[in-house]
């Protein structure tokens, strides 16, 4: 599941055979399917991940400055191609804001392994986002008690294809309320694949409704106040089992110590960030002949490149195509 690129083109999509089930990967698969659409102020905390102008995960705004997301969709991504928009309806139009990712922080034990667990990340933007949107807040287990039991409903958002038979996103902002079922009849859901206490599930009883974007948002609302249980994770292709959510309430302490939030929507002062390290050290000259994925960089003339695509053979320096990103100049 490596790679910026491949859920960009593919979503994942990786079918689970009946027979392999004991000992396949979980696959992440995002989408509305069976949805309704929303308009921003009903999930005011939902953010859009978009690189290169186009939108490749959803997360869930914290505070002003902080985005909780999953690990999968941003591990191989550098702060600089990242951008979050929020307050957009329909993706096609101007609506609402967009920022640069200023940080990336994958959880340290992500291991790429969605079986793992570990599967959440934080984004730290270099501008606070504007107090018309409404951050979600962090759960206590007392909270997770009262608002996410089994047998309550959460609502899930975000722009996933919203048929099983196309791999196309929706331009518009798309919800539904899935049940949180127990880990064991989740794993019962999910064909037998076993699902850790790493994650929260959800589940609709009453059709084969399913996820949202990867790493968006699952949450309860009391009355003024929303709350973040789960960031979308990984559910099976055919959208007829439960969803697995990173279960935010396991993470709460992880979360505080990067970023300074507490749960229940206090102490949102950040730490001061480390120095910022030198971006070109250790990174090579351009070699003509080496096959370069996306998110690997390379120095020509003095300036820092960054490819967004796998490909080899194309200069930089003279990259017309958009086939790199200019990143900086080189001390």
């Amino acid at each position: 599941m490596k790679g910026k690129n491949s859920l960009l083109t593919a979503l994942f999509v990786t079918a689970l055979g009946m027979a392999q089930v004991q000992a396949a990967e979980p696959s992440v698969e995002p989408r509305i399917i069976g949805g309704s659409t929303v308009n921003h102020s009903t999930v005011p905390y939902q953010v859009a991940l978009v690189s290169s102008g186009r939108q490749f995960c959803g997360g869930t705004l914290i505070s002003p400055q902080w985005v909780l997301t999953a690990a999968h969709c941003v591990e191989r991504s550098s702060a600089g191609s990242v951008q979050i928009r929020i307050g957009a309806s329909d993706l096609r139009t101007s609506q609402g804001e967009t920022h640069q990712v200023s940080r990336i922080y994958v959880h340290e034990n992500w291991t790429g392994s969605l079986a793992n667990g570990n599967d959440i990340a934080l984004l730290r933007l270099s501008s606070n986002v504007s107090s018309a949107y409404t951050p979600a807040k962090l759960p206590t287990p007392q909270i997770k008690a009262s608002l996410a039991a089994p047998g309550q409903s959460l609502k899930v958002s975000g722009w996933g294809r919203t048929s099983r038979n196309s791999n196309a996103g929706s331009p518009v902002l798309k919800a539904t309320d899935l049940e949180v079922v127990t880990n064991s009849e989740c794993t019962s859901l999910m064909n037998g694949i076993s699902v850790s206490g790493a994650y929260i599930c959800g589940y609709d009883r009453s059709s084969t409704s399913c996820n949202g974007d990867s790493g968006g948002p699952w949450v309860a609302r009391s009355g003024s106040d929303y709350y973040v249980f789960g960031a979308v994770s990984w559910g099976l292709e055919n959208c007829t089992s439960a969803t697995a959510f990173t279960d935010v309430t396991d993470y709460v302490s992880w979360i505080t110590q990067k970023s300074g939030i507490t749960p229940d929507g206090g102490g949102t002062t950040p730490p001061p960030p480390p120095p910022p390290a030198d971006e070109c050290a250790g990174v090579g000259q351009w070699d003509p002949y080496k096959f370069y994925y996306v998110g690997d960089r390379a120095v020509v003339n003095g300036f820092l490149f960054e490819s967004n695509y796998n490909q080899w053979g194309y200069n930089p320096y003279y990259d017309y195509w958009g086939i790199w990103s200019f990143i900086k100049t080189c001390n």
